[in-house]
């Protein structure tokens, strides 16, 4: 009357022609049901996914709208049409020592189920759930007019977050005749309540400049300016040659200052399938949903 199972995965792998870039994951769901054949059933079950990848942005595009920029080098790029730029494969313009991407669920999941007779069941399920991302990855910025110089700004996207939801759902659901029509029906409610939380990162450079979403002060709306490698602390980069690799020595910490997001949902609904004969049914339906 009893039943385990058990799913893994792992899973690792690179993306050709990309050397830095890797995604990597591994995975568990056990199972456990009790009661199998009688007329009280029961199942508990987890799942549990995480993964770990280098995030990959790309290559920038050559954007037509060309911003003049006296205080750089020569130009070396004219205006582009928004097609990405014609740079080798395997250009990377993100740091290894500093970008990443980070996922993680975790699903905890109770359900009972009751036969009250030969046509008609009872079943509640309740679900916990917990996600997580968290990530900082560099975007090849084409929007300054860096890149008609040959520059490249590696410009900053951060986030934290996680959300927690729980929810219950109780159905009562089998079939009936009247007359010559045969229903199968499902009724229920269903309450779930959802909490998330949203950070980013403050991430300051080995330079000593703090990216907030506002640049640095000597190098305004992201404009490169001469500060290209080490003198701009690897936030500008040669745009045909960038070094995944530089020795950026900077340091990352929460900003502490999250936006929360709560939502509840209250639901009820009724389903029947009439069947008036093989070939012909009818579906009905109707839910009443209070969202805020």
């Amino acid at each position: 009357s009893s039943a385990f199972r058990l799913n893994a995965v792992y899973h690792d792998a690179d993306v050709a022609g990309r050397d830095e870039v890797y995604n990597k994951r591994w995975g568990v769901a056990p199972s456990l049901a009790l009661g199998l054949g009688g007329d009280t059933t029961a199942t508990l079950s987890y799942y549990h996914l995480e993964s770990d990848n280098l995030p990959d942005t790309g290559i920038p595009y050559s954007n037509p709208a060309f911003r003049d920029r006296p205080d750089a080098p020569a130009r070396v790029l004219g205006a582009g049409d928004g097609s990405p730029l014609d740079v080798d494969m395997d250009t990377f313009y993100g740091l290894t020592d500093r970008d990443f991407y980070k996922d993680r669920s975790d699903i905890a999941t109770v359900r009972i189920e009751h036969k009250l007779s030969d046509a008609l069941r009872i079943r509640n399920s309740t679900r916990y759930s917990q996600t997580h991302q968290d990530y900082i990855w560099t975007q090849p910025d084409d929007s300054k007019g860096n890149i008609y110089y040959g520059q490249l700004w590696r410009r900053i996207n951060s986030r934290v977050t996680t959300v927690d939801t729980i929810a219950n759902q109780t159905d009562l659901f089998g079939e009936f005749v009247t007359g010559t029509l045969r229903h199968s029906f499902s009724a229920g409610i269903e309450l779930s309540k959802e909490q998330g939380e949203n950070d980013s990162y403050k991430v300051e450079t080995g330079s000593g400049d703090i990216l907030t979403g506002t640049p640095p002060a000597p190098n305004p709306n992201w404009s490169c300016g001469a500060n290209v490698g080490a003198a701009g602390g690897y936030n500008c980069v040669d745009l045909f040659n960038p070094n995944p690799h530089d020795p950026w020595n900077g340091s990352i910490t929460r900003n502490n200052n999250p936006t929360n997001l709560q939502t509840t949902t209250r639901s009820a609904y009724v389903f029947d399938t009439i069947e008036f004969s093989p070939q012909w049914l009818l579906n009905l339906g109707a839910r009443l949903d209070g969202y805020s």
